[in-house]
């Protein structure tokens, strides 16, 4: 092992302006030295479903409105960790003061609340068909189920058509002409949307509070204006029958469940996909009457009062704009921790600092140098000489020079030379070559 001992010279050059920051480079201040915090992704729990926002990955959200993480950090040996701060984004939102070695702690977090809200749902609508026999009149399938008869509407003879049938003359009402109730589900169309730090983002339904809680006090069962409303200028397509029709202006909403299916009770969570809406509707003449067709592939053809037929199907349609609300919750994406690791020994330094070179602004840049002139307008065109006189009647122009600004300042050269003297140590490894014998002497080797 050999020591050897150097001097190590350094020339500093700077100016009066920057000085202290060159000496605090030349000269470390006492005490210990913070590292630079490291940030780490913040990862939480799996039962919360926090997770990274598709489209903005620097934020985590989650379905939940409380999540727990797990820290386990160890700054090492003579190095202890100061404090653990959490950020949302930038915002810094939660400090841990630790002042040790070692962190090991499961830390719960309450979610940000992030309204999230899908509109104008329910537009394409439903359907209701009945369907009128010689025999039996106007039916329709599901009674019970899916609708509800509330009562027959009032009739007059108008209300009847007369027609041959294969089972001889009969006389049948145009249409049902019934009030009745029915429960259909309508699929939530569009995504949902929040306002995160003043952007809106689009949100997933993997990361949306769907207890059944949540969704019922976000979204109560008694229909209101803006909540659900019936949309009557929709045309709304009666599946593949290549035929459409609009809301019956009968329709009148009774009930809205967001996230039941039609008859189901509450459950501990709800789906985020689609609400149940309960309606009653009057199937009076003003449905959308077709022909029976004769085979599948047959096209629809509207009834005509004046081309009688016994079998005739007559529909009626629904749709809606509703709006489906919940919550997302935003918690802490990183964190980052702060050590404070043991500083090394400074070496031993000598430093001789003196004055270079002196800059002085001149003195003319104090000097604003300003000038001015009243002349008759137009400039460079002037029609008479001002101190000759000034006509009532003329208009005057005014200009005055001067210089952009004033400075004045100095600029003080510093040359220093600072001695560091350090100890170094070198480790020298030896090998040793196998015994040779000597050459005899010679007239160029005595």
């Amino acid at each position: 092992m050999n020591r050897i001992r150097q001097c190590i010279t350094f020339v500093g050059l700077s100016i009066l302006l920057v000085m202290s920051s060159m000496l605090r480079f030349f000269f470390p201040l006492q005490g210990t030295l913070q590292a630079a915090p490291v940030k780490k992704e913040v990862m939480y729990n799996a039962e919360a479903g926090v997770i990274k926002h598709p489209n903005k990955t620097s934020l985590k959200f989650g379905k939940l409105p409380t999540a727990t993480t797990t820290i386990n950090e160890n700054a090492g040996n003579g190095n202890k960790i100061e404090k653990i701060v959490f950020y949302k984004g930038s915002d810094e939102v939660k400090t841990i003061e630790v002042n040790a070695q070692t962190f090991n702690q499961t830390i719960p977090f309450n979610g940000e609340a992030i309204e999230v809200v899908s509109n104008e749902n329910g537009s394409n609508g439903s359907w209701f068909a009945w369907t009128r026999g010689y025999t039996t009149g106007w039916t329709a399938g599901g009674s019970g189920e899916t609708w509800w008869h509330v009562a027959d509407l009032p009739t007059s003879s108008a209300d009847y058509e007369t027609m041959s049938t294969p089972v001889g003359t009969k006389t049948l009402l145009k249409y049902p002409n019934r009030k009745i109730k029915m429960t259909v589900k309508y699929g939530r169309t569009e995504p949902f949307y929040g306002i995160v730090g003043g952007t809106k983002l689009q949100f997933d339904t993997t990361m949306i509070d769907n207890r059944s809680s949540t969704i019922h006090q976000k979204n109560p069962t008694i229909p209101s204006h803006g909540y659900v409303d019936v949309v009557d200028d929709k045309d709304v397509p009666t599946g593949d029958l290549d035929i459409t029709g609009r809301s019956h202006y009968s329709t009148e909403i009774i009930e809205i469940l967001a996230g039941l299916e039609p008859g189901q009770s509450s459950n501990s969570v709800r789906s985020l996909d689609f609400a149940t809406i309960t309606f009653t509707q009057e199937h009076n003449a003003d449905g959308y009457k077709y022909y029976t067709r004769q085979s599948p592939n047959d096209p629809m053809r509207e009834y005509k009062d004046n081309e009688k037929d016994a079998q005739a199907m007559i529909y009626y349609y629904a749709a809606y704009s509703y709006t489906y609300t919940s919550y997302s919750y935003q918690y802490p994406d990183h964190y980052r921790v702060y050590t404070e690791e043991t500083p090394p020994k400074n070496p031993e330094s000598e430093c001789i600092i003196s004055d270079g070179r002196t800059i002085t602004s001149p003195s003319a840049a104090m000097q604003p140098n300003a000038s001015a002139m009243i002349k008759a307008d137009q400039r460079d065109r002037e029609i008479f000489d001002v101190l000759q006189g000034i006509p009532t009647s003329e208009s005057l122009y005014g200009s005055v020079l001067a210089n952009n600004y004033l400075y004045k300042d100095k600029f003080q050269e510093k040359v220093g030379v600072c001695t560091y003297n350090l100890t170094v140590s070198q480790t020298y490894h030896f090998t040793w070559t196998p015994k040779k014998e000597a050459p005899e002497p010679d007239e160029e080797n005595p």
